[in-house]
């Protein structure tokens, strides 16, 4: 795994007073083009690695941030072995460490002229206008997964429905935006829950033993898999003024684009289902002349129709 070799590759640089490419390469047995990327992914990181240049040159690590390295907690090491974004750390409770980090590393990068590169750029990760998800239960989660705690969720399905699930976690994934639980039910079954969907966690009394066979990374590669194969589309057509069609592009993923030549223009929509499109576009009904198809309108409007009985 990528992660393991991305430790192992810093290992080596913290012992000795240099490595080559090609030594990284066959001790790892990876080709010197995938060390090149490690190292660079492992600068984006904030490691601060710099070459030496000539026949008996190669990679290190710079003297102050070996001993740097040596005083960071174990939560502060993931930290800067995952290089999360600051949501993730916040989800997790853990960005008073990312802080406490930064500022052990501070002096390291500001006495080297070849890192102040981080002075002047800052990577953000998140979008404008990004959807707010409730991520209350993250940090829960996580704990019970690593203390091996049993717990009972209550879950509100796709449909609406909420049901009681007693689970053993097994990871946590953030992707899109969005953090996913991955656990185990009483009947040995392996499920992916959305945590915005848990309305409350119970952790149970009882303890249980964590399969040695499990890789997250695998299991979400196969279900990520799965999932784009199999799963249904839902496709639905708007008409909208052409000077709008930015702003959608934001939010939808447009399949095709028909400009006429009367100013509008008539796009192409994919949706999961067709719950997930009424959903959607329900807050976007004031720069939509046209939908079809009709039953989607209809239900859209049924939608709207009843959250106005209830005011």
């Amino acid at each position: 795994m990528k992660n393991l070799r991305l430790t192992k590759i810093i290992s080596m640089l913290e012992t000795r007073k240099h490595v080559t490419t090609k030594e990284m390469s066959e001790l790892l047995g990876v080709s010197s083009r995938t060390i090149r990327r490690d190292i660079d992914d492992l600068s984006y990181m904030g490691y601060p690695i710099a070459s030496i240049r000539g026949r008996n040159g190669g990679w290190y690590l710079l003297d102050e941030f070996k001993s740097t390295l040596k005083s960071l907690t174990a939560d502060e090491l993931s930290i800067l072995s995952i290089a999360p974004p600051d949501k993730v750390l916040k989800d997790l409770e853990i960005f008073a460490d990312k802080l406490t980090l930064d500022s052990k590393l501070a002096k390291t990068y500001k006495d080297h002229s070849a890192f102040k590169e981080a002075q002047y750029v800052y990577v953000d990760s998140t979008d404008w206008f990004e959807e707010i998800r409730n991520t209350s239960y993250v940090s829960t989660l996580l704990q019970a997964i690593k203390d091996r705690m049993r717990i009972e969720v209550h879950y509100e399905k796709g449909s609406g429905d909420f049901k009681e699930y007693d689970l053993e976690g097994l990871g946590l994934v953030f992707k899109s935006n969005t953090w996913y639980l991955i656990a185990q039910t009483t009947s040995n079954l392996r499920r992916t829950f959305k945590v915005s969907r848990i309305e409350n966690v119970q952790i149970k009394d009882s303890k249980y033993e964590y399969p040695g066979d499990f890789s997250i990374v695998h299991y979400w590669k196969a279900a990520e898999t799965s999932f784009q194969s199999n799963a249904s589309r839902f496709t639905a057509k708007i008409e909208i003024e052409e000077e709008h069609i930015n702003y959608i592009n934001k939010y939808f993923k447009i399949t095709e684009t028909e400009i006429s030549s009367y100013g509008t223009a008539t796009l192409s929509l994919i949706f999961d289902n067709e719950t997930s499109a009424v959903r959607t576009l329900t807050g976007f009904m004031d720069l939509i002349n046209c939908i079809t198809p009709l039953s989607l309108r209809e239900k859209i409007e049924a939608g709207i129709e009843n959250l106005a009985d209830r005011k």
